[in-house]
């Protein structure tokens, strides 16, 4: 289904070291106070794929072609996020989308 693929997806970015550029860019984005947008954090993802730049820019351009940029600043509720307490009460658990940097 395609919150498991898009938890995959985020856990291999945020774990793998061949994706530290991309965390590193994370970082220094959200430090700055600038947007992290699709757009602007393909381009760490050089490594993904055997194809390099052309994966880059398809992904640049699928995200351009499918309005996604629309979802640059949404946020998954806590019914998508099944590891997540849902009440105040609750311990804290790490939720597996986001990543601490």
């Amino acid at each position: 289904n395609i919150l498991d693929a898009t938890r995959a997806y985020m856990l291999n970015l945020n774990a793998n070291r061949a994706y530290g550029g991309l965390r590193e860019r994370r970082q220094q984005r959200r430090k700055a106070g600038k947007a992290l947008t699709g757009v602007a954090l393909t381009e760490e993802l050089l490594g993904y794929s055997a194809i390099g730049n052309r994966y880059v820019k398809a992904l640049k351009s699928l995200i351009r072609a499918n309005q996604l940029t629309a979802l640059n600043t949404a946020k998954l509720g806590e019914s998508f996020m099944p590891n997540t307490p849902k009440t105040a009460d609750a311990p804290k658990q790490a939720n597996p989308l986001i990543a601490s940097n």
